[in-house]
């Protein structure tokens, strides 16, 4: 199952706050060698959406996503190189 670190769930709650009607979305943005890639986008949920509640956060994540957002993790990093949300491994997944 799809995580949130405590982090990632403080940025988004902040984001959603100041974009009232928008979603998260969890999207793939490419295939490579290793499989999908998948990211994030701040979008409006479609009426025959579902959304998945992971965090106290709700997602939107479509049927065709689900099985690749096992094992992964969300977290917000900040470092040197800049800051952002980034969907990672956690214990050998994703």
């Amino acid at each position: 199952m799809l995580t949130i670190t405590e982090t990632a769930s403080e940025n988004f709650k902040q984001i959603l706050a100041e974009n009232p009607g928008k979603s998260l979305r969890v999207v793939f943005e490419g295939f490579g060698w290793g499989g999908p890639s998948l990211g994030l986008v701040l979008d409006e949920l479609k009426n025959e959406e579902e959304t998945v509640e992971v965090n106290g956060i709700d997602l939107a994540i479509a049927e065709q996503v689900l099985p690749y957002t096992k094992g992964c993790k969300i977290d917000y990093i900040s470092n040197a190189h800049g800051q952002g949300f980034a969907i990672v491994p956690e214990h050998g997944g994703c």
